[in-house]
C-alpha cells in the first residue's frame, strides 16, 4: 500500500460500477491518539484496527468521550493520529501533502453531523450541489445531480426552499444528500439523528440504508441509538481506548 506522495490510486469505482477494486473503502491500522492536558497525556485511541469494505454499515456506540467521533476524524483525515496509518483506497492518507489528501477525501467521503452545517442563503438545491460546484462541475451539471439524489431523499418539491423554511427532518435529509452527490464509496456520519425525534430518526436511518443499497456506498455511523445501530451490519464499541464488536 506504498503510494507515492504525488500519486493519488483511483482504482476504487463506486456508486453503481460493478467493476469494483478488492481494496477496502477505508483500513485504518493502529490507530492512537494521545491529547495533553497539562502535565497529563490522555490516551484517548490506544491501537485501533478497522476495515470498512465497499457497501458495508457500519455503527459505532459507546460513552460520551470514549473516543467515538475522534476516530471518525481521524479516518475520515479530518485529525491526524499520534501514530497509525489511514488508507483511503489503498492511499496512505498521512503521507500525503495537504492538498492532495483534501482531494482524496473529497473524491471518496462523504460527511454528516449532528448538526446539518446547510448555508442558510443558499436553497437545499445549491447546498447540495456545493460539492459538485467546488470539484469544478459545470452548474447545470451540478445541479441536475443534486436535484436527482434530492428526489432519493424525497425532497424534490423542496428543492428551491431555503433551510429557515425546511423542518428539522428535512434539513438532515438535505444534508445526507450534500454527502452523497459525488457519490462517495463511503460516509461518515457523526450523531446524524442526535437532534431528531424518534420518527423522524426512523425516517432519516431508513433513507440512509435504502441509499447504501441503491448506490453502493458505505456508512460509518457513530451513534448513541442501540435501536438504530441494530440496522446496520456491524456494531462496534470504543472501550478503554480500544474498538470492540457487538
Amino acid at each position: 500500500m506504498n503510494n507515492p506522495n504525488s500519486e493519488i490510486n483511483t482504482s476504487q469505482h463506486h456508486g453503481n460500477d460493478n467493476n469494483k477494486s478488492t481494496c477496502p473503502v477505508i483500513q485504518a491500522q493502529g490507530i492512537k491518539k494521545v491529547f495533553e492536558e497539562g502535565d497529563l497525556n490522555v490516551e484517548v485511541l490506544k491501537g485501533i484496527d478497522l476495515t470498512i469494505e465497499v457497501g458495508e454499515q457500519i455503527a459505532i456506540v459507546g460513552a460520551s468521550g470514549s473516543g467515538k467521533s475522534t476516530l471518525m476524524h481521524i479516518i475520515g483525515g479530518l485529525d491526524d493520529p499520534s501514530s497509525g496509518q489511514v488508507y483511503i483506497d489503498g492511499n496512505n492518507l498521512f503521507s500525503l501533502q495537504d492538498k492532495k489528501r483534501a482531494q482524496l477525501r473529497n473524491r471518496f467521503l462523504g460527511f454528516v453531523y449532528q448538526f446539518h452545517h446547510l448555508l442558510p442563503e443558499f436553497t437545499a438545491l445549491e447546498n447540495v450541489a456545493m460539492p459538485l460546484l467546488i470539484q469544478g462541475d459545470k452548474p447545470a451539471i451540478a445541479s441536475a445531480a443534486a436535484l436527482s439524489i434530492l428526489e432519493k431523499v424525497g425532497l424534490k418539491e423542496r428543492s428551491n426552499h431555503k433551510p429557515a423554511e425546511m423542518s428539522g427532518g428535512e434539513r438532515q435529509r438535505a444534508a445526507i444528500a450534500r454527502s452523497l452527490v459525488a457519490n462517495p464509496a463511503c460516509v461518515l456520519a457523526d450523531e446524524p439523528t442526535g437532534n431528531l425525534d424518534s420518527k423522524t430518526a426512523d425516517m432519516v436511518y431508513s433513507i440512509m440504508l435504502d441509499l447504501n443499497r441503491d448506490l453502493k456506498t458505505s456508512f460509518v455511523v457513530v451513534t448513541h441509538d442501540y435501536h438504530l445501530a441494530k440496522k446496520m451490519d456491524r456494531v462496534l464499541t470504543i472501550k478503554d481506548g480500544m474498538l470492540q464488536e457487538l
